[in-house]
């Protein structure tokens, strides 16, 4: 029985447990399981409630978990609470050219990380798997950190997510551009990210390339990426990248002509930038 939860009532039908801790979260889930849906800003919630959608019969709030909250600097991560919200986020050196871009600077203060990465189309996603970003996810008794790609898949569950660990990596080498109506505040049509480090102009193994076309989960690019591994960043190298990229974006359905056509223009301009910079 869980004695210490605080309970608030949205409408009729609908009820907000807030919780003080995972374990009082998971336990609450665990009571309705197919009734319930965790919260940490709210922002999506909100948003679907405006536009008429059903809510579950019981909200369960994170919002009151202390250990969710907050940003620690280690040696070679900087380790993100998942109830950090976006704004606090934008402290981040590798962040500050992703944050800004994320919906209105109201949504940014209630906006959770966590909760952009349980969104399907997050804007910050495409920019943490170039980053080559963890997440740690508690689901029942079990607590696991994966990759950012390979928690997508989890996030039908609804595990938890309790931490975003980031690699402290050169931001010099990091590269983001969400393509919307608006710089802000608008649905993307498309964001790409990338990670490439150069040694002597030539492309290291850690090469990341990242894309979402806003209607399905983001997915790194990897015939991009073994097509650049240990390439000396040349103009030819680069034409023969463009080919690849064009091919392994032209699989992407959901994508429209005009999303896979930008999304190309964008990463070899970047290349095009990265080489040009290795030679100054």
């Amino acid at each position: 029985m869980v004695n210490q939860t605080t309970e608030h009532t949205l409408k009729a039908n609908t009820v907000v447990q807030v919780a003080h801790s995972v374990k009082e979260a998971l336990e609450l889930k665990a009571q309705r399981p197919l009734s319930s849906r965790l919260i940490s800003g709210g922002t999506l919630i909100q948003l679907e409630r405006e536009q008429g959608k059903v809510l579950p019969e019981q909200l369960i709030s994170l919002e009151q978990i202390p250990s969710l909250r907050g940003i620690e600097e280690t040696e070679d991560f900087m380790i993100i609470g998942a109830m950090t919200t976006l704004s606090e986020c934008a402290n981040v050196e590798c962040l500050k050219t992703v944050i800004p871009t994320v919906a209105s600077p109201a949504v940014r203060n209630r906006a959770t990380l966590g909760g952009n990465l349980m969104y399907t189309c997050g804007d910050t996603i495409p920019a943490l798997i170039a980053l080559d970003a963890k997440v740690t996810v508690v689901d029942g008794a079990e607590e696991r950190t994966v990759s950012v790609i390979d928690f997508l898949p989890l996030r039908a569950d609804e595990p938890i997510v309790t931490h975003i660990h980031i690699p402290k990596e050169s931001v010099e080498s990091f590269f983001y551009q969400k393509v919307g109506f608006r710089k802000s505040f608008s649905k993307s049509q498309l964001t790409v990210s990338s990670m490439l480090c150069l040694d002597n102009q030539r492309v290291q193994n850690n090469v990341r390339f990242a894309f979402s076309d806003g209607e399905r989960a983001a997915m790194r690019l990897t015939s991009t990426e073994q097509a650049l591994v240990g390439q000396q960043l040349t103009k030819s190298i680069i034409q023969e990248a463009s080919e690849t990229l064009r091919k392994e974006l032209a699989l992407i359905d959901t994508a429209t002509t005009y999303q896979r056509t930008v999304a190309k223009n964008v990463f070899i301009s970047e290349l095009i930038n990265r080489m040009e910079g290795s030679f100054e």
